[in-house]
């Protein structure tokens, strides 16, 4: 992002016209109420009547606090107004709400037809924090049980989650929608995370400004946790990274850091205690599936059933798999099955789908071992 400093109104306007002269337009002006000259919101009336200033976006910083002040403000063409002092986390938060990164964004410029979308109520400091309540975060996930293990965690975390099954999905639903972040698998069919984060990058790289696009973080999501993993994800343009079996407070760490909530009072609420089955403790480690989902007992028993009404299906496929010759085939399904096993911290089930995964990936289906 590009920016620059202007002591003045004339001044603001003579920069406003040579960047657009450079094709590089700016997007969004901050400016002060009171300035030497004209004030900030004559400013804004000559920007908007100016042929370069029609698409900027306008945001004022005020220490005036009278009634009427802020709807002087909006008929003036500002799209947010800030009372001084201003700290840093509220105008970064402005900007993404400004540039339609978060929170609803419905209503077009003023003047212009096609383009980012903005907020369509004047942005102030009360509704930047309803604004940011809710950041949208996209969740790129094949498997029905990590899915909803996803949609949970985001939902305690404060977060409006959506979900798509793979990268294909993916890079669609990231053109038509504005996200504060993107949670992606890297192994889903169709097309894999590392695919559709390329094909991301490639948009917002795009030299049209009408579709240009902020960088939205990529987090990635794996199963594998080799060496070399966490290069391979930063090769293709993606932010940062996550290994299966994820942790709500691991998940929260990173969001926060790439899409931080407004203040800390969406963090999930402590759930009871539960205590360990004979059947759990047979199968699945429970206590620390708890401890990684955040104690969620509901969403623990929910986790399970839908393992255990899907598990077959799974087991058919790496049967099918075997059985047909078919390492490619064996590789995906056991790989599914691994990931699934790895958030349920079914240890054995990870160990055996872990090796059927490297039958498949080299070629060795007679090794493979029986599912029983």
């Amino acid at each position: 992002m590009q920016d620059g400093q202007a002591r003045h109104a004339d001044e603001a306007i003579q920069m406003l016209e040579q960047a657009a002269e450079q094709g590089r337009p700016y997007d969004a002006a901050v400016l002060d109420m009171l300035m030497p000259g004209k004030d900030g919101l004559q400013l804004a009336q000559d920007i908007r009547t100016h042929p370069q200033g029609a698409g900027v976006r306008l945001i004022v910083l005020t220490s005036l606090i009278q009634p009427g002040h802020a709807e002087r403000a909006r008929r003036a063409g500002f799209t947010a107004y800030l009372t001084k002092p201003v700290r840093h986390d509220q105008l970064q938060g402005c900007l993404r709400v400004v540039f339609g990164l978060q929170g609803s964004a419905t209503a077009t410029v003023p003047g212009v037809e096609t383009g980012p979308t903005i907020a369509p109520t004047l942005i102030t400091r009360h509704t930047l924090a309803e604004q940011r309540a809710r950041p949208r975060i996209l969740v790129a996930e094949d498997n029905v049980v990590n899915q909803k293990l996803a949609v949970r965690m985001l939902d305690r975390l404060g977060y409006q989650p959506d979900i798509v099954s793979n990268g294909q999905e993916a890079v669609a639903a990231f053109e038509r929608s504005l996200y504060a972040a993107i949670v992606m698998d890297c192994q889903m069919p169709t097309m894999d995370g590392y695919e559709a984060t390329r094909r991301i990058r490639e948009q917002e790289q795009q030299p049209n400004a009408s579709c240009t696009r902020a960088h939205v973080p990529i987090i990635a999501l794996t199963a594998n946790a080799m060496p070399g993993d966490r290069e391979r994800c930063k090769a293709v343009g993606m932010d940062d990274y996550l290994s299966k079996p994820v942790k709500t407070d691991d998940l929260g760490r990173i969001l926060q850091r790439w899409a931080p909530l407004s203040t800390p009072d969406h963090a999930p609420a402590p759930m009871p205690p539960r205590e360990m089955t004979k059947t759990d403790a047979r199968v699945f480690d429970a206590s620390t599936m708890l401890v990684n989902i955040g104690g969620d007992v509901e969403l623990f028993d929910q986790l399970i059933r839908l393992f255990l009404e899907r598990h077959r299906i799974m087991v058919q496929e790496i049967e099918a798999a075997i059985k047909q010759a078919d390492g490619v085939a064996l590789e995906r399904a056991a790989h599914s099955l691994k990931g699934t096993a790895g958030n349920l911290c079914a240890p054995e089930v990870v160990l055996l789908a872990s090796q059927l995964e490297a039958n498949g990936r080299l070629g060795t289906l007679a090794e493979a071992l029986p599912m029983e």
